[in-house]
């Protein structure tokens, strides 16, 4: 992800980057173990939740509303929750500065609770959540 702003002002521009999407977009994908795969297969396009980090640099994820539709191959997701981006931005006359979101792929283990809506037994599978997540923010200056 990145976002860029330039300045064909003869004067500094001030830049408050802001998201068009409203949300980071994260690449994740799911998985469990072979027994399993044909229960989460079967729940593909269902909405579970997803956890998300508000600040860099350490670890702290948490589920604050974010979701993600399982699905078993790599897929993306617009997150709403994503530490706050370095604001303001001063850009020089003459230049195109870049922000850059830099992600790293984190691993999460879950149990996915399942009922069978015609026999009504309960299993709870494991899966696993392979899932980018922001580790920091690189600003880039270009002459143009």
């Amino acid at each position: 992800d990145n976002l860029s702003v330039t300045s064909s002002s003869s004067k500094p521009v001030t830049w408050y980057p802001k998201l068009p999407g409203g949300g980071l977009i994260s690449v994740y994908k799911m998985g469990t173990s072979s027994e399993e795969m044909p229960v989460l297969r079967s729940l593909c396009g269902e909405n579970i939740p997803v956890p998300t980090k508000t600040y860099l640099n350490w670890s702290n994820w948490e589920l604050r509303g974010d979701e993600a539709p399982i699905t078993i191959d790599q897929s993306f997701v617009i997150l709403k929750h994503y530490p706050a981006y370095p604001s303001p931005i001063d850009v020089k006359p003459g230049t195109r500065a870049t922000l850059w979101a830099e992600m790293e792929k984190c691993t999460f283990d879950a149990t996915l609770t399942v009922r069978n809506v015609f026999t009504g037994k309960v299993s709870d599978i494991w899966m696993v959540l392979s899932m980018y997540q922001p580790e920091k923010y690189v600003v880039t200056h270009d002459e143009i």
